[in-house]
């Protein structure tokens, strides 16, 4: 109960965040929601999936790993099949520089000298992964243990691919 509890904070501290980061109107060829559809959809995706429980090689509400809810998003909101593990995953994209990600962008971590896991950033500093011990969850990269074990962060799809924005997207299915 203590950890529901806590992600259900997580995830509402997150969604304030993003909800007071959220870009005005201005003159432009892109509109507003062209460029909130990221986080929307992100958004959208973590309320689906916070909770499920961690499961190597899953890939549903039942259970799923990191490289799992990596291709649940990009299969849904990008209609791209992407590999599944996170060796493969680093060969896609462009790599970004690490103090630069966008919503939507890989952040890839190493272990014990192994490059074993990715998360999807968020945005303010938070990223949405599964954890092994609690899970689909947000994440911080202030949190040293996150931080320092950071290796990479790539942009997939790369720059001017079109995301879908319809934010009624279910990636539940």
């Amino acid at each position: 109960m203590k950890g529901s509890f806590h992600n259900l904070l997580k995830f509402f501290s997150v969604l304030a965040l993003l909800a007071a980061s959220a870009m005005p109107a201005y003159a432009g060829d892109d509109t507003v929601a062209d460029r909130q559809a990221p986080q929307n959809i992100l958004v959208t995706f973590a309320e689906q999936m916070l909770g499920t429980p961690y499961k190597l090689g899953g890939h549903t509400l039942a259970g799923i790993d990191c490289s799992g809810l990596v291709d649940r998003f990009y299969r849904t909101a990008y209609q791209m099949i992407l590999p599944r593990t996170v060796k493969e995953l680093r060969q896609e994209g462009t790599r970004v520089k690490k103090n630069e990600p966008e919503i939507g962008d890989l952040l890839f971590f190493k272990f014990r000298g192994r490059h074993g896991h990715v998360g999807i950033y968020a945005g303010n500093g938070t990223f949405l992964h599964a954890s092994t011990s609690e899970g689909v969850v947000y994440s911080s990269l202030t949190d040293g243990f996150w931080n320092k074990r950071l290796i990479e962060v790539r942009r997939v799809p790369p720059e001017g691919s079109p995301m879908l924005t319809n934010t009624s997207l279910s990636f539940t299915e």
